[in-house]
């Protein structure tokens, strides 16, 4: 539960800005900015749906009632690429371009959802290394941690893999939906944005 789609969107957001040449007080500001967004807002959103009867768990596992609250969640990073824009300024392209990346991301995912049910968390798991590795690799150096980054983000998938098979909260095949959309979606968004200047 620690390692979801939630709380590991700020921890890019901060890698990526200190990656730009950032300095540590921009790099608190995006990091505290995308808490607030990204992790503190759609969880206060899922918590009020729950309560509601609207979705059984802040999971959302039934994949019917996925997409009104992924659809919603899609609009609203859109409407949080311009305040992650007003925060940086050495990281402004990086950020934003991420902001873009992040908010495409999810309205595809909650356009596949109406149909497909897939493993977000694996998705999120996998997104976060392409991420790393696509970033080292259009700025031409490893993020913060190195080496240790990238192992890290790593191992973090089959963990993920495990977790959601053992809770049984996805079939084998909607994982591997996860790891594939991941893998690939994300940086082929970053590489798009970074051909239009947007993104490293």
């Amino acid at each position: 539960m620690v390692f979801n789609p939630l709380t590991l969107t700020p921890v890019l957001y901060a890698l990526l800005a200190f990656q730009a040449g950032a300095l540590s007080s921009e790099v608190t500001l995006i990091a505290i900015t995308a808490i607030a967004l990204y992790l503190i807002v759609p969880l206060l959103f899922l918590i009020v749906l729950k309560n509601a009867g609207r979705i059984e768990s802040i999971e959302a596992r039934d994949r019917s009632k996925r997409s009104g609250p992924l659809l919603v969640g899609a609009l609203y990073l859109i409407v949080a690429i311009p305040i992650m824009w007003y925060q940086a300024q050495a990281s402004e392209t990086v950020v934003t371009g991420f902001a873009i990346a992040t908010a495409l991301n999810a309205l595809i995912f909650a356009l596949v959802t109406r149909r497909f049910k897939i493993s977000m968390h694996v998705a999120s798991a996998a997104g976060f290394m392409a991420v790393v590795v696509t970033a080292a690799l259009l700025s031409g150096a490893l993020l913060w941690g190195g080496w240790w980054t990238i192992i890290g983000a790593l191992l973090l998938i089959p963990a993920v893999i495990w977790a959601r098979l053992r809770a049984d909260a996805h079939s084998r095949m909607e994982v591997l939906a996860g790891l594939l959309f991941g893998s690939m979606v994300l940086p082929v968004e970053l590489v798009g944005l970074h051909a239009l200047g947007m993104f490293f």
